[in-house]
């Protein structure tokens, strides 16, 4: 799996190298670390949320992910698998809502203030 990426990725970003630091700096148990770095043990929820949050990931997202590749059986997997196509398209729309949301706030203060690009009576 991609843990041990994403630990270091998370070591690059805290610029620390060493795994005690980032262990300090997650809140996670040291040991904890070296069996993620070398494959031993899979992060739980807590961890994944922790590496998200240094990362600036969307923490629901990487649980889903890592539930998917660890699920037992192809039933799981593939509710998985809809589960994280269900979680992305919704903040598809949200950066979608908010890049309108900005757009309309900006246009509603440029009406306020006629000094701008748009002046209203210039060219009536």
């Amino acid at each position: 799996m991609r843990t041990s990426e994403l630990l270091k990725d998370c070591k690059i970003k805290l610029g620390i190298s060493s795994n005690y630091a980032l262990a300090k700096a997650l809140k996670i148990p040291t040991q904890r670390i070296y069996d993620y770095m070398t494959g031993k043990r899979e992060p739980n929820a807590y961890a994944l949320a922790r590496i998200a949050d240094c990362l600036g990931l969307n923490p629901l997202e990487l649980i889903v992910e890592f539930e998917e590749v660890s699920a037992k059986n192809e039933t799981e997997r593939s509710f998985w698998a809809d589960f994280r196509l269900r979680i992305v398209k919704p903040s598809r729309g949200l950066i979608l809502a908010l890049l309108c949301a900005v757009t309309l706030w900006t246009g509603l203060d440029q009406a306020k203030n006629p000094s701008g690009f748009f002046r209203r009576g210039k060219y009536a």
